[in-house]
């Protein structure tokens, strides 16, 4: 099977976040962490994508699906958490 969709790219955006805007739901399932943390993420996503704009404008109005995810990791050398927002889109 082939990934290849002729006429279509993706936009992977990976930035910091603070860990304390996420850690309420860390024991939360996946797709059940409620309204205010997907109105957090969702507004974070935004923020990346109009930062996206300002580098690419020619993107505008070229997204036909998107998704910001939320991925944690911890840091190995300090042992800390850290939280990272991945957003993702398909752009024609």
């Amino acid at each position: 099977m082939s990934l290849l969709i002729l006429g279509k790219s993706t936009c992977t955006v990976i930035t910091l976040a603070n860990w304390e805007w996420f850690e309420q739901w860390k024991d939360a399932r996946v797709m059940k962490r409620g309204e205010e943390y997907e109105r957090i993420k969702n507004g974070i996503a935004q923020r990346m994508w109009e930062q996206v704009l300002a580098f690419y404008p020619q993107l505008k109005d070229k997204v036909s699906g998107s998704t910001p995810q939320k991925v944690e990791r911890t840091c190995h050398k300090t042992g800390l958490p850290l939280s990272f927002l991945h957003f993702k889109c398909l752009c024609h």
